[in-house]
């Protein structure tokens, strides 16, 4: 009666949650499509932060030597990534971005992108006021960089969604 191997098949799996919970994901692969593409679309903006600096083409441009303080950026890139990845799945869950429903179809997709697009460009805005304000207003809002943040975002996540969505429909 105490066999734990026992009690294991008597003891029937939790139910899954109810689909209107507000955390329930249909969909948990498309967490990992947008987590990877928030990766890339750091690194594009890390890119353009190189591209645009002087010294990047006074010193070579890309023939000049990678070196350790190539890397001198990461910490930025951690907390951009960490910041718009946090805004971004919060919107969709927010949104139900994460159902079968918001990949169904061309339509659904594009709607769906451009409803979490909404939430997480107003997420982003409010994440840059908050550390303004708690910065001790020493520290500006970047409006250039959240311009470049939200195009970046919207060009690769609806990519990957879109292709996504066409994966899992063919």
């Amino acid at each position: 009666n105490n066999d734990p191997e026992k009690q294991k098949q008597k003891t029937p799996p939790p139910p899954p949650p109810p689909p209107n919970a507000f955390s329930y994901m249909e969909e948990p692969r498309l967490v990992a499509v947008d987590l990877l593409a928030f990766l890339i679309v750091c690194e594009l903006i890390g890119l353009t932060d190189i591209l645009i600096s002087s010294g990047f083409w006074k010193q070579g441009g890309f023939l000049q030597p990678v070196t350790i303080s190539s890397f001198s950026n990461m910490e930025l890139l951690i907390k951009r990534d960490s910041l718009m990845s946090i805004c971004w799945i919060l919107s969709s869950i927010y949104n139900r971005g994460y159902s079968y429903s918001a990949i169904s179809s061309d339509v659904s997709v594009l709607k769906s992108s451009f409803t979490i697009f909404t939430d997480y460009c107003s997420l982003l805005i409010l994440s840059a006021l908050g550390m303004a304000v708690l910065g001790g207003g020493g520290v500006p809002v970047d409006v250039f960089e959240l311009a470049r943040e939200a195009w970046f975002t919207i060009l690769v996540l609806g990519g990957f969604r879109y292709a996504y969505s066409y994966s899992q429909r063919w």
